[in-house]
C-alpha cells in the first residue's frame, strides 16, 4: 500500500507492514454486473468542414475563436447496465512532407444519456494559438464507454465519414 499526503510526503506498507495493523476485510459486491466490450463507431460526420482563423465563427464578436464540430453515432453491445458509450475524441492531422503530424487538432465530447445501447456524441474543439493553416485529415477516433472499456479506431476512417475526413484551417 502506498499513502501520500498534500506536500508529496509517502510512506509505503508490505503485507507485513499491514499484518501489523491487525486483520482487515473488504467485500467487494456487483449488482449490475460487468461489461468487457468496447463501443463501436457506426458512421460519423464533420459538421465543420472548413475554419478561418481570422474571422469569428458567425454570430460571435470580434476575437471569438472558431471552432470545428463533429458528430459520432457510436453502439456497445455489453451488459446494458453497465455499458454504453460515454466519451469520444477525434484527432486531426496536418502531414508533413514525411507523413508526421505537422500541427494537429482535437474534438472531445461527451453522451447526453449514457447507458444506451446506440448513441450520437456531439463533439467541438478550437484551434489553438498558433494553428498552422492548411488541410487537416482524421488521424484517429477514441472511443470509451461508461465501464472503461475503450477502442481506438484508426482503419477505414474513409468509410465511417463518407462525406469526408478533412477540415481545411485556412488563415
Amino acid at each position: 500500500m502506498l499513502v501520500a499526503d498534500v506536500n508529496g510526503n509517502i510512506a509505503i506498507y508490505g503485507a507485513s507492514d499491514l499484518a501489523a495493523f491487525g486483520k482487515a476485510t473488504v467485500t467487494v459486491t456487483n449488482a449490475g454486473g460487468h461489461d468487457i466490450v468496447a463501443p463501436t463507431l457506426t458512421t460519423g460526420t464533420a459538421l465543420t468542414r472548413k475554419v478561418s482563423l481570422g474571422t469569428p465563427p458567425p454570430g460571435t464578436g470580434q476575437g471569438t475563436v472558431p471552432f470545428i464540430d463533429a458528430s459520432l453515432k457510436a453502439g456497445d453491445t455489453g451488459n446494458g447496465a453497465v455499458s454504453g458509450a460515454y466519451i469520444a475524441s477525434m484527432s486531426f492531422c496536418l502531414p508533413d512532407k514525411w507523413g508526421n503530424c505537422r500541427d494537429t487538432i482535437e474534438l472531445d465530447g461527451k453522451v447526453d444519456a449514457p447507458k444506451l445501447a446506440s448513441t450520437t456524441i456531439r463533439m467541438s474543439g478550437s484551434p489553438h494559438a498558433g494553428q498552422v493553416p492548411g488541410k487537416y485529415g482524421f488521424q484517429q477516433v477514441f472511443l470509451m464507454d461508461i465501464a472503461g472499456n475503450a477502442a481506438v479506431i484508426k482503419s477505414d476512417l474513409a468509410a465511417l465519414f463518407p462525406k469526408g475526413t478533412i477540415v481545411d484551417v485556412m488563415a
